[in-house]
């Protein structure tokens, strides 16, 4: 297709843009640099064609090309096609999404290239800018000048609610690379300021950021050795859910039980990571045949996931319709079926009739009529389930 655009005697078009930049999309996921650059460069050129020109895809482009030079370790060369896009942006005068953009990519090259100090000075900058909707220099003095912080931010017009959710989303996880918790701490709270808009709609938001906000102050409060065993048991985590372990051993099960009784000492019982742990836990002891243990930790990381975030949310869904797998195989076959009558309906509301975890839940609701030797039934919901998911 390229090819033949090129031969054309006619001017550019948008079709011969996006076709550039789909070639070297493809060569980019090959790893073909080389190639993925020369048709990124071409694309980069043409995009300045007047009639052509198309923001949105030169952001996008430049973002996917400084990337790839982020994975070959050209930072340089990134980070100058980044500052040149920047200074074009700001030369609207009118922040925009695109630049918000353009600007977390440049703190995430700071953080990959190890110049912390730039990425923080960066994040500031952001964030000034966002508080006063403006590229005003006055951002920069302040930054130097070092007074503290804005902490409240309100969701400038240029986004709509949802989209500032999820741009948050990004900042928050920048944040939480940078040494000093507070930047981190301060985005949590605007993300908890603004869920609050979306509680009456989607209150799982608001669930999810006050306990991620609750459980982030809690881990900047530790001493340094409480976070060194927490690193520690995390480590032992990883040995005990290696992939390549497909058996349930012994060595395996206390690996995990020693995780959880060390974040149980530091995190308290309320905490999502004790959930996770239980539920991991729970599925290596029914492997094991360790049925009643097992039904145990499943209770416990369902009960401490809707304490937390509250029946309406996806991850107590996701405890219930594991534990359902667990009450089966102690023959508790009621509460299986009402974990997992509350997944589904949950799932459904909330991630939608298509999500892969709805999928599951009918997969495993088909197990528990297998199990009560409800075979017509089984085989017409199986059947049913694929239809829905294949379409």
């Amino acid at each position: 297709a390229v090819n033949i655009f090129d031969e054309l005697a006619s001017p550019p078009t948008r079709g011969h843009l996006i076709t550039l930049k789909n070639v070297a999309g493809l060569y980019r996921k090959q790893q073909q640099y080389v190639s993925a650059e020369d048709f990124f460069r071409r694309f980069l050129k043409m995009v300045e064609t007047p009639g052509l020109y198309d923001r949105g895809l030169q952001v996008d482009a430049v973002l996917t090309l400084t990337s790839m030079y982020q994975e070959q370790e050209r930072y340089d060369e990134a980070r100058s096609l980044l500052d040149q896009l920047d200074g074009t942006l700001q030369q609207d005068q009118k922040i925009s999404p695109l630049w918000c953009d353009i600007r977390l990519a440049q703190i995430s090259l700071e953080q990959r290239d190890e110049n912390p100090h730039k990425a923080v000075k960066l994040f500031e900058v952001l964030w000034n800018v966002l508080d006063k909707g403006t590229y005003s220099p006055k951002s920069t003095s302040m930054l130097k000048d070092g007074p503290s912080p804005v902490l409240k931010l309100e969701r400038p017009q240029i986004f709509k609610a949802r989209e500032w959710l999820r741009f948050l989303q990004q900042v928050k996880g920048i944040a939480r690379q940078f040494s000093d918790p507070e930047p981190h701490l301060r985005v949590l709270s605007v993300i908890r300021d603004h869920a609050r808009e979306l509680a009456q709609s989607e209150p799982w938001h608001l669930a999810d950021a006050e306990n991620e906000l609750r459980e982030a102050r809690k881990l900047a409060g530790l001493s340094s050795e409480a976070r060194k065993k927490l690193k520690e048991a995390k480590d032992l985590e990883s040995q005990a859910l290696d992939e390549s372990e497909s058996e349930a051993t012994a060595d395996r099960i206390s690996l995990l039980e020693r995780v959880l009784a060390t974040r149980t000492e530091i995190l308290g019982l309320k905490h999502r990571d004790i959930a996770t742990t239980c539920l991991e836990l729970a599925k290596l002891q029914r492997k094991a045949g360790r049925i009643s243990s097992a039904l145990e930790s499943y209770r416990k990381s369902v009960r401490i996931r809707v304490d937390l975030l509250g029946d309406q949310h996806a991850d107590s869904a996701e405890a219930k319709s594991e534990a359902a797998l667990g009450a089966l195989a102690a023959g508790e076959a009621q509460q299986a079926k009402q974990w997992l009558n509350e997944a589904i309906k949950t799932q459904t509301d909330i991630l939608g009739e298509n999500a892969p975890a709805l999928a599951e839940s009918y997969h495993r609701l088909v197990k528990y009529h297998s199990y009560q030797g409800q075979y017509a039934e089984a085989v017409e919901l199986a059947q049913s389930t694929c239809q829905r998911f294949e379409a």
